[in-house]
């Protein structure tokens, strides 16, 4: 069982670095998920599109999904948008958002979108899926 971290800018909860499962061991990676669920001003978030690649991709992140097709099959989750990337650690995806770099670029996005972002552990190993 890993514990994850939710990422908002109006979150009270404290940045504690890396996520654990219940041995206290490190997951190899882990992934950030954003729900882009309303987009307000499309000109912005077009910008910030074209712009927060090359840092985030420098900060380690590796797009697995970028607003492709969505199926829903259980729930009333109905996302509009869906980004997930892939990074080395819960650590590294939390040095990127709060980076000096991305802050500009975060501003742009919350300005322009409302958005729900987590980042989640992926398992440590194979054998424990």
């Amino acid at each position: 069982l890993f514990t994850c971290h939710i990422m908002n800018s109006a979150s009270t909860l404290p940045a504690t670095g890396e996520c654990a499962n219940a041995a206290g061991e490190q997951p190899m990676a882990a992934y950030l998920v954003v729900d882009v669920a309303d987009i307000r001003d499309e000109r912005r978030y077009a910008q910030y599109k074209a712009e927060v690649s090359p840092g985030l991709i420098a900060g380690g992140g590796t797009y697995l999904a970028r607003g492709g097709a969505i199926e829903v099959l259980e729930g009333d989750w109905h996302p509009n948008r869906i980004v997930l990337v892939r990074f080395d650690s819960s650590a590294a995806a939390r040095r990127w958002w709060e980076s000096g770099d991305y802050a500009s670029l975060r501003h742009m996005r919350q300005q322009s979108t409302r958005t729900n972002m987590l980042i989640v552990d992926g398992v440590a190993e194979e054998g424990e899926r």
